[in-house]
């Protein structure tokens, strides 16, 4: 089972926070050059790149660079603090499950195309189309290439190595998902679009993400969809449409001129929905035997 695998290994709570303090300095290590090549105060006020006179993939690929030091940190950690491989973070199994991965970064695309169309045929006046070739080559080229550390980062230790760390300390499998829920909500806490659309409701939306990729990691005994539907994200936000108040302000083909934040996140919760129910038939998934319950007690937390 995904949650009952971090009982191998090392898991005193001491080697948990020896991993945690690594991954925060390793984050902050990977923005030195981004603090240091870019003026973060007039950034702040602007949240764009481009209107203070850095290339928009250059602020982009620096921006990227906490996820990369922290992602390969976190690579280098667990087998060292916790004498367990870095792939039962991903599942319990003997290999990644490729085909997952592509399976979820192909339907949450699809899902997310198809509401782009709906909006674009309601409001088509609402997008003004912004290519510029050479810049979004290397944004693509970013996004498919780097990107995808930074939403397996978030992946890996929200629901990965978070997730399985807290379910060594609680007996239901419904509390690990709510708590790392919470907590991946407040890391976004900081992100634009939640001074643009309101706390309250953007704090509900990151939270429900979370709980989303946390669920469906759960069902299904492993990572890979939600490491899917997490790049589908960020790859198809940064690369096809963005708008003013989004925390990736990229040479997208799009950018909106203005956001109804209701109906994209209740198009948002239809998604998933819809991607739920494919899974279950496609999966088999029981709710009742994967998410549901309480986890294994043949715990072992102090060693």
């Amino acid at each position: 089972m995904f949650l009952e695998i971090a009982q191998n290994g090392k898991n005193h709570i001491g080697r948990y926070l020896i991993v945690i303090i690594t991954l925060i300095v390793a984050f902050i290590f990977g923005q030195v050059p981004l603090m240091t090549l870019v003026d973060m105060s007039a950034y702040q006020n602007t949240q764009n790149f481009e209107l203070i006179g850095v290339d928009s993939n250059f602020g982009l690929l620096l921006m990227l660079l906490s996820f990369v030091f922290a992602f390969f940190a976190l690579l280098v950690m667990v087998p060292l603090a916790h004498k367990r491989s870095f792939r039962t973070l991903v599942n319990p199994f003997d290999k990644i499950r490729w085909g997952r991965i592509f399976f979820g970064f192909t339907l949450w695309f699809g899902l997310m195309f198809l509401t782009e169309l709906f909006f674009y045929f309601s409001e088509p006046h609402n997008y003004v189309f912004n290519f510029d070739g050479r810049k979004f080559l290397i944004l693509l080229l970013i996004s498919l290439l780097i990107l995808p550390l930074q939403t397996s980062f978030e992946e890996l230790f929200f629901r990965g190595y978070l997730m399985q760390g807290l379910s060594l300390f609680f007996p239901s499998r419904m509390l690990p998902l709510l708590l790392t829920s919470l907590l991946f909500g407040l890391v976004h806490i900081m992100n634009p679009e939640v001074e643009a659309y309101g706390t309250n409701l953007m704090l509900t939306y990151y939270c429900g993400i979370g709980f989303f990729l946390g669920l469906i990691t759960l069902l299904d005994n492993g990572l890979e969809l939600a490491l899917g539907v997490h790049a589908a994200t960020n790859i198809y936000s940064a690369c096809f449409v963005t708008y003013e108040a989004s925390v990736l302000q990229t040479a997208a083909l799009f950018k909106l001129q203005r956001v109804d934040i209701n109906f994209v996140l209740l198009f948002a919760g239809i998604s998933a929905v819809i991607f739920l129910l494919i899974c279950f038939s496609k999966y088999n998934w029981s709710f009742a035997r994967e998410a549901g319950g309480e986890i294994n007690t043949n715990r072992v937390v102090g060693h």
